[in-house]
């Protein structure tokens, strides 16, 4: 199996400072869709856009919210875990991999104004996935919670306090 550095390599991705993990756009839609198209207006962006992300070792993708749904998909390497936190209180982690006999799916969506973040389920290992938004990404469009949301995820989610700060020690 090939490393993560190969795919770093030869997918020519860059570390995502902001949230984790290593990323590259790939393919975005030729057409755009204007601000009056959009919820809550907002910039005039692309109808879709795909990118490549690597999460590797102890990196985590961290806690963030999006405007719009986040599919992502599959590739290569080991199982990642996508945490979802929802504001019912329904914690919920998806194991994004290729081994569907231990409830790994090669496909998953992190919903759109839902907290979410990522980490790799084994240790010393590596997943190679792409992501795909629509409408495309705007710098917009990502929230990071601030102090008091996540006082607020902590009571919510009392359980999962540990995993909330460790989704959160990049930011």
């Amino acid at each position: 199996m090939k490393d993560a550095q190969y795919w770093i390599e030869q997918l020519k991705l860059d570390k995502l400072e902001e949230i984790g993990g290593y990323f590259r756009p790939d393919f975005k839609s030729q057409q755009t869709t204007s601000q009056m198209a959009l919820p809550e207006g907002g910039n005039e962006r692309r109808f879709w856009e795909m990118n490549y992300y690597l999460l590797h070792n102890g990196d985590v993708n961290a806690l963030h919210q999006l405007k719009q749904d986040e599919m992502w998909h599959f590739y290569a390497g080991n199982t990642l875990a996508i945490h979802l936190f929802p504001n019912d209180g329904n914690y919920r982690k998806i194991k994004l991999g290729n081994n569907l006999d231990a409830g790994e799916v090669f496909q998953a969506v992190a919903p759109q104004n839902t907290w979410f973040g990522a980490t790799m389920i084994e240790p010393n290992s590596f997943a190679l996935v792409g992501t795909t938004l629509a409408p495309g990404w705007h710098p917009t469009d990502s929230t990071k919670p601030t102090s008091n949301q996540l006082e607020k995820l902590m009571k919510l989610y009392p359980q999962h306090q540990e995993l909330i700060k460790r989704l959160t020690l990049s930011i």
